[in-house]
């Protein structure tokens, strides 16, 4: 609810918090994880952190293709989002230099 209304800071609080808590209940992550860490993906791509965003995005991949396989749909639809994130970010690094 916060992302949607621009309080970026609050979201990345609680999904931070989501995060600690889902960790504390699976330390080697399930489909909840997963998605923390792409919410987090998501959240770091709005404020303009690309590395980090590009960071949870493949943990998130990794964790999905660990419990759903590699030929998931969901899988392939976090992939092409991750993909996506890191021609955004090479773009940023074309721009600077």
């Amino acid at each position: 609810m916060h992302e949607t209304v621009g309080e970026l800071d609050k979201a990345m609080y609680c999904y931070t918090k989501a995060l600690e808590i889902r960790l504390k209940i699976n330390e080697n992550g399930d489909i909840n994880t997963s998605k923390c860490y792409e919410d987090l993906g998501v959240l770091y791509s709005k404020i303009g952190k690309l590395m980090i965003s590009e960071e949870n995005y493949q943990i998130s991949l990794e964790m999905r293709k660990k419990a759903l396989g590699e030929k998931h749909l969901d899988v392939a639809e976090l992939s092409a989002i991750a993909s996506w994130e890191i021609f955004r970010k090479l773009m940023n690094i074309t721009k600077i230099a």
